[in-house]
This record gives structure tokens, C-alpha cells and sequence, in this order.
């Protein structure tokens, strides 16, 4: 059977589709004590145990820094996504759940049972599991009833897509990258700030926890055309890897540090490969586009309470 602790390394690519033994934990006040809540996400409840869970799950996919701020981030806003899918009357059915779990599973080349076997092994309950997997199925549901039919991909589109691919290495359709913004500019405390973030991190993901309570203008992360990026974050991207970080940059006039982060590259499809392959890739870009900027507004919007 799989090892809990090295679940991450076949997991970690299907995270955003998100799964629990049911819970035996101490009787009476303990008890209690871990279903008190401690966030409520308009007027929806957060308990303790399900950030308990959510942290011990982050822990068996990998996740090194800021579990405790990431965890909080992911249930505030499963909360606000499934909210979002009930005001329009959208439910998921079993059968798409179940077969989340089965792509998760298949992911981490197990059995959707020996993949449960494993997460309890680790402390974490079907239950809880399944509560994942069916907030990730319904928030892509959710996009693609919502922005699906805004998405048009036309002649155009794919021919310019067909375009950019070259004999001389790969072209990319798009790029996603993160950059957190420290003040100070270059100077010795933001430089230590960004040494700081750089030893906690290890994916753009684990930005998230160090950003958590700041305002939101001091994380920015999308999905861009090459052509659509500022030209000096295009150049530093251009020299890095995937998860690789950069502090060469500033903004403000020079009073702000850029900690700049690859999260990833999308390769340019060749002429060889069917126009509705790339039709749906393009279509995939745009949609991640637009759930990031939907998020972002029900975010604004809710009134988040954490006790």
C-alpha cells in the first residue's frame, strides 16, 4: 500500500478536483470542543475538526509551509463555492463524485479503496475526502455552466495557437506565474523578508498561506498569453523553472520587492494535433481565467468571520 507521506508526488496534478474514517475521537467536552466552530463564511460554519482534517489531508499531499493559513483558505472558500452553486440550483451527482475519486485514485496509480486505506492510515476520513473531491467537481461544474457559454473559440483563435509552435523548441500558449509584493524595495529587510518566503515555499500554492490576511493586492497569480505579460516579469519568467524564484525585480519606483514564481507553462500545440484539441485547450485557459476572477468576487463579497 502507498505510503501516506509519499501520496503528494502522485497527487499533487489533481489537487484542484478535490475526498474520511468516520471520526472516533475523545467523548464528551473534547468532543465538542473539536466541532465548535471557528470560522463562519456568511453564516456557513467552519469547525475545528474539519480544519484538523483539512491540515493533517495538506499534510499528506506534501504541503510543507503555512498548512494551518492554506487549510483556512481552501475551506473558506469550498464554502463560498458550493454557496455559489447552490444559488443557481447546481448539485453534482453521486456518480460525479464517485468518479472524481476514481480519477484522483487513478492519479496515484491506486484503487479508489487502497487510496482511502492510505489517507486513514494518516489520520484523515473518507468523509472528509469525499467533502474535497465534491467541492472541486462542483466548482467546475459550476465555471462551465456559468462561463462556458461566454467561451468562444473561433478559426482565429486556433490558428494563432497552431502558429506559435516552432521547430527550434517549444512556444507556449500561456504562462502562469505568481508575484508576491514586499515593501522595501531592495532593501535589507525585504531582501531578508523574500529569503524568508523563499525557505517556506516550495509551489505557488504555498503562496497563498503567506499572503493569507494581507490585503489581496499583495498576491497576484493568473494564467496569461505570453504576449498579454509585462515585458520585464516575461524576461525574469523566461530564465526560470517551474516553482523557481526570482527577486530581481521592483515596482513603485523601486519601493516595492517583486518575489516572482513560475507556476507553469502551457507547451504551443503543433499543426499535427486536431483542431478541437486545441480548441479545448484554449477554451481550459479561458475558463481558468474566469474561475480565478469569479473567486476572487465572491471572496470581496462574503463576510468571513474567523474566531
Amino acid at each position: 500500500m502507498t505510503h501516506p507521506k509519499h501520496l503528494f508526488s502522485t497527487l499533487s496534478a489533481t489537487l484542484l478536483i478535490a475526498i474520511s474514517v468516520v471520526f472516533t475521537g475523545p467523548a464528551g467536552a473534547n468532543a465538542q470542543n473539536l466541532f465548535k466552530p471557528v470560522i463562519t463564511v456568511n453564516n456557513k460554519i467552519i469547525t475545528r475538526y474539519e480544519m484538523t482534517q483539512r491540515v493533517q489531508l495538506l499534510k499528506l499531499l506534501g504541503a510543507k509551509a503555512g498548512v494551518i493559513d492554506l487549510a483556512r483558505q481552501q475551506l473558506i472558500e469550498e464554502r463560498l463555492k458550493l454557496e455559489a452553486a447552490e444559488a443557481i440550483g447546481l448539485v453534482v451527482t453521486e456518480e460525479g463524485i464517485q468518479a472524481g475519486i476514481e480519477e484522483f485514485a487513478t492519479n496515484a496509480n491506486l484503487t479508489p479503496d487502497k487510496l482511502l486505506a492510505a489517507l486513514a492510515a494518516g489520520g484523515v476520513s473518507a468523509q472528509t475526502f469525499y467533502d474535497f473531491v465534491k467541492a472541486g467537481i462542483t466548482w467546475r461544474e459550476l465555471i462551465q455552466a456559468k462561463f462556458g457559454p461566454r467561451v468562444q473559440i473561433n478559426d482565429n483563435d486556433i490558428d494563432r495557437a497552431l502558429k506559435q509552435s516552432s521547430p527550434n523548441g517549444p512556444l507556449y500558449t500561456a504562462i502562469e506565474y505568481a508575484a508576491y509584493y514586499i515593501p522595501g524595495g531592495r532593501s535589507d529587510t525585504a531582501l531578508a523578508e523574500a529569503a524568508k518566503i523563499r525557505a517556506r515555499v516550495d509551489t505557488c500554492d504555498d503562496l497563498y498561506g503567506v499572503a493569507y490576511g494581507q490585503p489581496d493586492e499583495v498576491l497576484e497569480r493568473g494564467v496569461k498569453a505570453p504576449a498579454d505579460i509585462p515585458a520585464d516579469i516575461a524576461r525574469e519568467l523566461n530564465g526560470l523553472d517551474k516553482h523557481e524564484i526570482s527577486t530581481n525585480l521592483t515596482r513603485a519606483n523601486g519601493s516595492t520587492l517583486v518575489l516572482l514564481m513560475l507556476c507553469g507553462r502551457t507547451v504551443a500545440l503543433g499543426a499535427d494535433i486536431p483542431r478541437e484539441n486545441v480548441a479545448l485547450q484554449l477554451q481550459n485557459q479561458r475558463l481558468v481565467t474566469y474561475s480565478q476572477s469569479y473567486l476572487a468576487e465572491l471572496r470581496a463579497d462574503a463576510r468571513i468571520v474567523i474566531k
